[in-house]
């Protein structure tokens, strides 16, 4: 939905559309017609739209559905940025990967019923088994060596290499021990690239809860 700031002065009308638009990193932009615009550039310039009151919540409704795989990225790193900004964001999305990637908290319905709502870590370990995973990103390679000491960390069930670049780690704890392994990584100098709870978790989760939608 498109604020209405018609009754702000129109000094203060300007300035807001500006950071509005810089904020969605359409500043080069401003001054186009949006005709020509990419489908990922309109969704850029909608979330635009939506900032223009400057609100402390934001309902954002699948904003990467449809778009190509830089619309999704750019719209994704858009959407964390405004999470840094003391606003509450709203997101409903299908894509999990995208979810589990961008999101703190969780919350899954069927049909209109709420079946949960908790911090992602919390929903994949108790609805997926006892062990919570995340999934590393590696800048390069690591010697084999380096997944031993890694399934010797405290708190950690288990370590795998998935292929070169990534990795699967289980553990047991809460976001706590999760923040703290990372902080051990980085200690047993692992190139960590990214850093995330496991897309396939949070899937296994979904499948298991909305049955009767499948």
């Amino acid at each position: 939905m498109i604020a209405d700031i018609r009754g702000v002065p129109r000094a203060e009308r300007e300035k807001r559309i500006a950071d509005a638009v810089e904020e969605v990193r359409m500043g080069e932009w401003i001054d186009k017609r949006t005709g020509k615009f990419s489908k990922g550039m309109k969704q850029r310039i909608c979330i635009a739209s939506a900032l223009l009151s400057n609100p402390t919540i934001l309902l954002l409704d699948e904003p990467s559905t449809g778009l190509d795989p830089r619309g999704m990225s750019e719209v994704r790193d858009i959407v964390k940025s405004l999470k840094k900004q003391d606003r509450l964001v709203f997101m409903s999305s299908h894509i999990l990967s995208e979810v589990s990637e961008v999101c703190d908290e969780v919350a899954m319905i069927d049909h209109g019923k709420l079946l949960v709502y908790d911090t992602i870590s919390n929903v994949t370990k108790k609805f997926s088994g006892s062990d919570n995973i995340v999934e590393v990103g590696l800048l390069k390679s690591v010697d084999p060596s380096i997944i031993t000491r890694i399934s010797n960390l405290s708190g950690v069930t288990g370590a795998e290499s998935m292929d070169d670049r990534n990795l699967r780690i289980k553990f047991q704890g809460s976001q706590d021990t999760q923040a703290r392994i990372l902080t051990d990584l980085l200690g047993l100098n692992v190139p960590v690239l990214s850093y995330r709870p496991a897309a396939s978790a949070l899937e296994d989760v979904y499948l298991n809860l909305i049955k009767a939608t499948l």
